[in-house]
């Protein structure tokens, strides 16, 4: 029986994704995305040393990307996930209310709606939930296909007796002038 490391790396981290809370590997994440985005941001910043008293759209881009670093580390991607739901749904009421055709302004940006309101009234951290459990039994599901299916392969040949494709014999004769 042949060994399959494929299937079995992804069975371990489906299970994984199954039984470690979802909230630890939020927090983590947060953590790391908001840790980045801060050291992306002030690295190149005192690195090269911008000078900010030149260049105003430099500071303004590096506090705003420091803010946002540090909001996803303390508060969360649920927070941030319902302010860009509460600012898209405002958004599009205003672009419905300025519209000639509002039927048809509302059938195209449904979806919009659908997922702003998600995101406001389910949160991120719930529909990752969902995400996380469905992605950990893909995994399993997979790894098990995988072990099912790794010895059923055919062998394959040997060097010596396969056949070179796209190989075109031609044989020619040499004439005098």
């Amino acid at each position: 029986m042949k060994f399959n490391l494929k299937g079995l790396v992804s069975i371990i981290i489906g299970l994984l994704l199954i039984l470690i809370p979802t909230s630890t590997i939020l927090s983590l994440l947060q953590f790391i995305i908001g840790f980045g985005i801060i050291l992306t941001t002030l690295i190149p910043a005192l690195l090269v040393g911008f000078d900010f008293k030149k260049n105003a759209y430099l500071l303004t881009k590096t506090i705003i990307l420091i803010i946002l670093g540090c909001v996803i580390m303390f508060w969360g991607f649920d927070t941030i996930g319902s302010v860009v739901g509460v600012v898209t749904l405002v958004f599009l009421i205003i672009d419905l209310v300025n519209s000639k055709n509002k039927k048809e302004t509302l059938k195209k940006d449904a979806v919009k709606y659908l997922i702003s309101g998600l995101l406001i009234f389910v949160g991120i951290n719930s529909i990752v939930d969902i995400l996380v459990f469905v992605a950990g039994i893909i995994l399993i599901i997979f790894g098990i296909i995988d072990f099912i299916f790794a010895n059923k392969t055919p062998k394959q040949e040997s060097n010596n007796n396969k056949v070179q494709e796209n190989v075109i014999d031609v044989e020619f004769e040499e004439h005098e002038k």
